[in-house]
């Protein structure tokens, strides 16, 4: 099995992906829903390898960091969906469960006996159509969506025919239940040409079906063969061995 192309992974995204483009030095994402570009960022690891892309948040907490912190991707403060307009959209804090409002409704319960400061803000939407005629490389490896039940609106606002993205990597299951989402959208990705590969527990992951070749190392889950650590142990290792070098200084 090829090198990865890092030793460590901020989560299992990362390591399958890292798995199936070993050995690229570059390539184009489009990440919908991007959150922070650090904490459980499934680009980042791509990025300081010199791939490039297209970051997607519109929370301003966020958006501001991905500005800060990935100045050579592009960098949107939108929302996605299927027309270009205004919409509703509500910020929980820094839970990673903001979202339009319809598509957050069922989040009220959870609202209502969290710690999260609750703010909705009117956002820019703009379809991934508009979006990847504009700014997207012509050739896009992969493509993951992370909007919080509104994985449909985005879907079904791509234009599939021109763009291809080798990979579709799509969460899957609803906020707060954890029930299964798929059965909205997944028929979706099927009409367009794409093909299952690995259900993660968390996201489903899909190949273009022109390039059947990407099934294999798609549809294998993380394991040890991977040869990965995690982020968060790789900063824990880091904080011990600064440690241990101011008490050998004494």
């Amino acid at each position: 099995m090829p090198e990865p192309m890092v030793s460590y992974a901020q989560n299992a995204e990362d390591v399958i992906l890292n798995r199936v483009f070993a050995g690229q030095q570059t390539g184009f994402y489009i990440d919908v829903g991007a959150w922070d570009p650090d904490i459980d960022s499934v680009t980042k690891h791509f990025y300081l390898n010199g791939w490039r892309g297209i970051n997607i948040e519109p929370t301003d907490l966020y958006y501001a960091r991905l500005a800060e912190k990935r100045p050579a991707d592009i960098n949107l403060k939108v929302a996605v969906g299927p027309k270009v307009g205004k919409a509703q959209f509500v910020q929980h804090g820094d839970s990673g469960l903001s979202g339009l409002v319809e598509t957050t409704e069922r989040l009220a319960s959870f609202n209502a006996i969290s710690d999260f400061s609750i703010r909705q803000i009117e956002v820019d939407v703009m379809p991934l159509s508009e979006i990847t005629s504009r700014y997207a490389a012509p050739d896009v490896d992969f493509l993951k969506i992370d909007v919080e039940g509104g994985e449909r609106g985005v879907i079904e606002s791509a234009e599939w025919r021109a763009f291809r993205p080798r990979v579709v990597v799509v969460e899957s299951l609803k906020p707060i239940t954890n029930e299964p989402a798929w059965f909205d959208w997944e028929g979706l990705l099927f009409d367009a040409g794409y093909c299952f590969a690995l259900f993660d527990g968390l996201n489903r992951y899909y190949y273009r079906a022109e390039e059947p070749s990407l099934r294999h190392n798609l549809s294998i889950p993380a394991n040890i063969l991977d040869s990965y650590i995690t982020a968060s142990f790789k900063s824990l290792q880091e904080r011990c061995h600064e440690l241990e070098s101011r008490i050998s200084r004494g």
